[in-house]
């Protein structure tokens, strides 16, 4: 290969020219001179050559370097050859001089993958006016035999056709082949492709600007490529696969990628494109847009058909006539295809009979004023067959007495119909030619709800959910409200009754009064309903019991709905108490109870046991006997998240204890909230309460830590509190040298015990303590220096107390002490 050089505009007369030639090893040298010293003339002509993906055991011939001065004589000199990488390309031979006229060449053999620069240096005292000595340069990259070939793109776009069967602009594949070698190592050269498409004739290869129908062969990195058109709707396979090469044995390396020709859209519109349904012999023209992949419309042969012959025809212009419906409300597709390019648009529509009559249902209507109605058209065919109008909504109105009706609202083939005040109207449905009309009247107002409440004295109460009590004998007055829609309240007879009958008699006083008395035991439904609507009830429950026999109270059994006691803030729970004597009978002295709640912040309750969720968490409803204050009992009222609803969180370990020996001053404790509700896992806070002798911290994790024993007097405890979502448990820690006094508070009925405490004072004097309850009814006094004490149990509300002297704490130890149950 030659190079010439451009002549400098600077140095006049001065030109040189550097021509690349095969040069052999061990020439002998020549006469030797000066080269031009134009360093312009130098850039321009640097001299590199370049081996790529020259495979390991190829032997490479280097260029031979000839100097010819300004009156093109070759001159001669030495070069000194050099390999930057030896281990990847290893040079034989060194010191090589040109000699005149002479064709040799040196050789370089490639060892292992990797690349590597060969440079011949001017020896001999060649240089420019600067003087730089003259360099040639050969990058070499060398790889091992290839062992993948893949096609890029590894998957075809679609090749879109237009209607001339030619490829639509841009819409062409110019694929290459990437081959590389078992080290990952890309080559570029030196190998043969062969491309072909195989499967059909949807696409066709070009090469060098002609069209191709089978294969093309090309080396690998060359400056041409393949290019894939498309020229008919269909599929077919792009294979590239390696050639043979004499002298070297290569793996079968081939891939494949499918081509798809054709695919755009066709969308398929009427002329009334928001009317999609069709009566027997109506027509209508459809029309096709088709767009090619690039969005551009294309105008190509289209084909019409119909889904279903027997209800539409459609003819070769997209006109569709509706023949008749094999059944009310088929539907039919009219289809529009496009052959070049293998895709097909539809728009689909129902057929329905034609109506030939109307009738509107009930007939006659009435409304109550202020109230609402709903009347049906039904529509016919000509031979009496059931048609449902959907071709267009039929039209109501009011044809006499728009200031006593009004059409409320309609939809398809119904209406609903406003009473506006008493009296007559005409109402009418038109659908086409066809029509129908219902006479309306519109009568007073009509009862909507019916409350229930009690009257006492001059004032009303709620009725209690669970119940009303009423003993034989016993009257109790009942106060129906009716309102009608609006809340109004309306004056109209009410009907009461009783089931099952024989347990109460009822005493109409008035239109919405009346007296219930107490006949048998057992419970009853009462319910009152509407003269005017039928269908408008209310109900409540009454339990009629026996008049008392028994002696004086001794407890009150309390029962809640829900029974778990568990509702949300807002929502109520109801609690019924009755007295009991010694004999398990109603007793004769606690004719009223009293509710109290302990944490009003929590909930509430009302004279009748309706508690009242306020706040989340957990609190005593208590019951007290009037007649007797002693006398009383207590439930629990749970008020639960609305997004979690934990009602219980339960700690364990309950109790931990850390000798003042061990080397471990950590205890960990887990918590478990306990949810009524679906939702997601609430998250827990960890909390130290600490007592008097207690020095610690705790962790997100429940993870306590305790003072290192350092001390001789080395003692102490604390209050592990866990909450989750307003509720909470409680543990306790007891380590060193202290003690702890353990006791499990119960009840003889089962009845709720928060609100209890035991009260530690040390029998020598001191400061007292306090400890409350886990949600097990247990409680540890905690962190308590060896000694005696003195400890009082109470329940909040309940007169009776446990006291225990001379309560014997020892070191490490844990003292029980066995309580009696509260009543």
């Amino acid at each position: 290969m030659r190079l010439h050089s451009r002549q400098s505009s600077a140095i006049v007369g001065i030109a040189s020219v550097f021509v690349a030639a095969m040069v052999s090893l061990g020439c002998p040298p020549g006469e030797k001179a000066v080269a031009p010293t134009d360093e312009t003339v130098l850039r321009d002509i640097d001299p590199t050559a370049e081996w790529d993906s020259t495979f390991i055991g190829d032997t490479l011939r280097t260029r031979s370097l000839t100097v010819i001065d300004i009156k093109s004589t070759e001159i001669t000199t030495n070069f000194a050859w050099v390999s930057s990488n030896p281990a990847v390309v290893k040079i034989i031979g060194s010191n090589l001089t040109t000699t005149k006229g002479s064709q040799c060449c040196i050789t370089l053999v490639p060892v292992s993958e990797g690349s590597a620069v060969v440079t011949a240096t001017m020896t001999d005292n060649v240089k420019t006016a600067s003087g730089q000595a003259l360099t040639y340069k050969a990058n070499v990259s060398v790889a091992g035999l290839p062992t993948s070939l893949k096609i890029s793109p590894s998957s075809a776009p679609g090749l879109q056709v237009t209607d001339a069967g030619r490829t639509n602009p841009g819409s062409r594949i110019d694929p290459k082949a990437i081959i590389r070698s078992a080290s990952g190592r890309p080559m570029t050269s030196n190998l043969e492709i062969r491309w072909s498409i195989i499967g059909g004739d949807a696409a066709k290869l070009t090469f060098a600007g002609g069209l191709l129908t089978s294969s093309l062969s090309q080396p690998l990195g060359a400056a041409f490529a393949p290019t894939v058109f498309g020229v008919a709707a269909g599929t077919a396979r792009l294979v590239a696969s390696l050639e043979p090469r004499t002298g070297r044995s290569y793996p079968v390396l081939a891939d494949t990628i499918l081509l798809t020709v054709g695919g755009g859209q066709v969308l398929v519109t009427s002329a009334t494109p928001t009317n999609t349904t069709m009566e027997a012999g109506d027509t209508q023209q459809f029309t096709a847009q088709v767009k090619d992949l690039a969005g551009a419309t294309i105008t190509p042969p289209i084909a019409w058909s119909s889904s279903r012959v027997a209800i539409a025809t459609v003819d070769a212009n997209g006109k569709v006539t509706a023949i008749g419906a094999a059944a009310e409300g088929d539907t039919v597709s009219v289809l529009a295809n496009v052959p070049l390019l293998g895709i097909t648009g539809k728009q689909t529509f129902t057929v329905l009979r034609r109506v030939a009559s109307a009738t509107i249902a009930p007939n006659p209507a009435s409304v109550a004023t202020g109230g609402f109605r709903v009347v049906v058209a039904r529509f016919k065919d000509a031979a009496g067959g059931s048609v449902i109008a959907r071709k267009s909504n039929p039209q109501w109105d009011v044809t006499s007495g728009t200031d006593i009706v009004a059409i409320f609202d309609q939809t398809d083939s119904t209406a609903v119909l406003q009473g506006l005040k008493t009296g007559d109207a005409v109402v009418r449905v038109r659908y086409g030619s066809v029509s129908a009309t219902v006479p309306v009247r519109v009568t007073p107002p009509a009862a909507s709800t019916i409350t229930l409440a009690i009257q006492t004295g001059s004032a009303t109460r709620a009725i209690i959910p669970a119940g009303e009590p009423l003993l034989v004998g016993a009257t109790l007055a009942v106060v129906a409200t009716a309102k009608d829609l609006t809340g109004v309240v309306v004056s109209e007879p009410l009907t009461y009754s009783a089931t099952p009958s024989g347990l109460v008699t009822i005493t109409s006083t008035g239109q919405a009064t009346a007296n219930i008395v107490g006949v048998a035991p057992g419970t009853a439904t009462i319910t009152v309903t509407s003269s005017s609507d039928l269908s408008v009830k209310a109900t409540a429950t009454v339990i009629v019991s026996p008049v008392s026999t028994g002696g004086p109270a001794v407890r009150i059994v309390l029962t809640s709905t829900p029974l778990s006691g568990i509702t949300t803030v807002g929502g109520t729970v109801q609690f019924t108490g009755v007295p009991k004597d010694a004999n398990g009978n109603t007793a004769s002295d606690c004719a009223t109870i009293q509710w109290a709640t302990d944490q009003s912040a929590v909930g509430g309750v009302n004279a009748a046991g309706l508690a009242t969720g306020v706040g989340i968490g957990t609190t005593a409803v208590r019951a007290f006997c009037a007649d007797r204050g002693s006398i009383s009992v207590a439930g629990r009222l749970t008020v639960v998240d609305g997004v979690f609803g934990v009602s219980r969180i339960n700690i364990t370990p309950r109790y931990f204890y850390v000798p003042a020996s061990t080397l471990t001053q950590f205890a960990q404790f887990s918590a478990t909230p306990v949810q009524s509700a679906p939702g997601g896992l609430s998250p827990i806070e960890w909390l130290l309460d600490q007592s008097p002798l207690g020095v610690g911290t705790i962790d997100a994790t429940g993870k306590v830590s305790i003072p290192p024993a350092t001390v001789a007097g080395y003692a102490g405890g604390v209050r592990v509190i866990a909450r989750s979502a307003g509720q909470s448990d409680t543990s306790w820690v007891t380590y060193g040298n202290a003690g702890s006094i353990k006791g499990t508070v119960l009840s003889t009925s089962g009845a709720y015990l928060g609100g209890t405490t035991a009260r530690v004072v040390p029998t020598a004097g001191g400061a007292q303590a306090i400890f409350g309850l886990n949600n097990e009814g247990i409680f540890y006094a905690v962190g308590l220096a060896p000694g005696s004490y003195t400890v009082d149990v109470r329940q909040q509300g309940n007169p009776t107390a446990q006291l225990f002297t001379n309560v014997i704490v020892t070191a490490g130890g844990t003292t029980l002490l066995t309580l009696v149950p509260f009543p």
